[in-house]
């Protein structure tokens, strides 16, 4: 399991010991983070997101080398609020954020694949689907969506 904070702290938990195991932050950047995602098949690899207006990147971090990110992904101009990494394919990652915008990126390549049309409000929240390629978006204006790959044009 992996919790991370808007202090900066990103910690990995070893759940039969109930203790930290690995906690990092990256020594570059001071950044609040919001939100994080398990690589869904590779193990070792955990992405996490800032909600920061001034950062607003995403962190591809290795666990077990946390002295720097992997890789950062850069594309929204505002705070990242929520993440989702498909479960089905994991160079499909998922962003939504208070620049009213919604990214579907390959993580493997650091590409922005797609961007949804924006909304009128922060999107605060999506999520995939179990059902492969649904997943669904939800805004501060009351807005749900609901979108296959091929609505998304991807």
């Amino acid at each position: 399991m992996a919790t991370t904070s808007y202090a900066g702290t990103t910690v990995i938990w070893d759940l039969k010991q109930k203790r930290p195991l690995v906690p990092f932050s990256n020594p570059q950047k001071k950044k609040r983070y919001s939100a994080i995602a398990w690589n869904p098949e590779v193990a070792t690899q955990v992405a996490i997101a800032s909600e920061d207006d001034t950062a607003a990147t995403i962190e591809l971090w290795d666990v077990r080398q946390t002295v720097a990110p992997v890789k950062e992904l850069e594309g929204h101009t505002k705070g990242i609020l929520s993440m989702s990494w498909c479960p089905d394919d994991s160079k499909l990652l998922l962003t939504c954020g208070k620049d009213n915008r919604t990214i579907l990126w390959n993580p493997a390549s650091g590409e922005m694949l797609k961007e949804l049309t924006a909304a009128n409000n922060w999107m605060y929240d999506v999520q995939w689907s179990s059902r492969p390629s649904f997943f669904s978006t939800a805004s501060f204006d009351g807005n749900i969506s609901v979108y296959t790959m091929q609505d998304s044009g991807s």
